[in-house]
């Protein structure tokens, strides 16, 4: 009985041993969930002139970008909300504001621009378009971009004039603002402006992507993840795409 018993436990770990072997030794099994293939369509438009390589730095600043990065990629609106709150409570009266724009303070022109903006009314609206535009002129990075939104979409008492939005928007990319740079590459990608000379917009747009994504921007990390899955524009590279999403799901959680 004894000896049965032995043998028994002497089968279980040797089964043991075997299972844990073939564990140790099995190649896992890779699921590509995240990869969809192009479209037709898709692969028709995708008119890249030249092969993007993995060793551009763009692509690996991107594979490392943090929850920190990202926030700081957009600090300006960050900073401007903050800003604006204080309105609103009372620990930044209006008057002041006002008086700190005419005499030429551009952050006061921008939060006096989007008070007037957020009171509504005609008036309001064309006043709050003429000192975005100031603030604009006098160099500062947001309101460029606003400026250059409110020229595509008609706000701000502005007529809709795409041309005109494209050039605030490229003075506010070329001032580091990576939200405008990925405005002006979906701009590209959707054929709405006209790309530089010599230049495809597919071509245009995947550069503009990939400056705003090197910024750690989280909306061009997703589109430039989006492109590796699929290998489209860029060769296909799950791993890299695989960290961005990491950061960038961190970063929206």
């Amino acid at each position: 009985m004894f000896r049965a018993f032995w043998i028994l436990v002497a089968t279980f770990v040797i089964a043991g041993a075997v299972i844990g072997w073939v564990e140790m030794t099995r190649v896992p099994e890779i699921v590509d969930a995240g990869y969809i293939p192009p479209t037709e369509e898709e692969k028709e438009a995708d008119t890249s002139t030249g092969p993007i390589f993995l060793e551009d730095e763009r692509l690996m600043r991107a594979a490392r970008c943090t929850v920190y990065d990202m926030t700081i990629a957009e600090g300006l609106e960050n900073q401007w909300i903050a800003d604006y709150n204080a309105l609103g409570d009372g620990s930044l009266p209006v008057t002041e504001i006002e008086s700190r724009a005419g005499n030429g303070d551009v952050t006061a022109m921008e939060l006096l621009a989007f008070h007037l903006a957020n009171r509504g009314g005609e008036d309001a609206m064309d006043a709050a378009g003429r000192w975005m535009v100031q603030a604009a002129e006098e160099g500062s990075v947001i309101a460029s971009q606003e400026v250059g939104f409110a020229r595509i979409q008609g706000t701000l008492g502005f007529d809709v004039d795409i041309d005109e939005g494209a050039r605030w928007l490229s003075v506010a990319a070329q001032g580091g603002d990576p939200i405008a740079t990925h405005n002006l590459a979906d701009l590209y990608a959707a054929g709405t402006i006209d790309p530089p000379d010599g230049v495809a917009a597919g071509d245009a747009a995947l550069e503009a992507y990939l400056d705003a994504a090197a910024d750690c921007y989280a909306d061009s990390l997703e589109e430039i993840s989006d492109r590796l899955k699929r290998g489209h524009s860029l060769p296909r590279n799950l791993e890299i795409a695989g960290w961005i999403d990491r950061n960038v799901w961190i970063y929206r959680n």
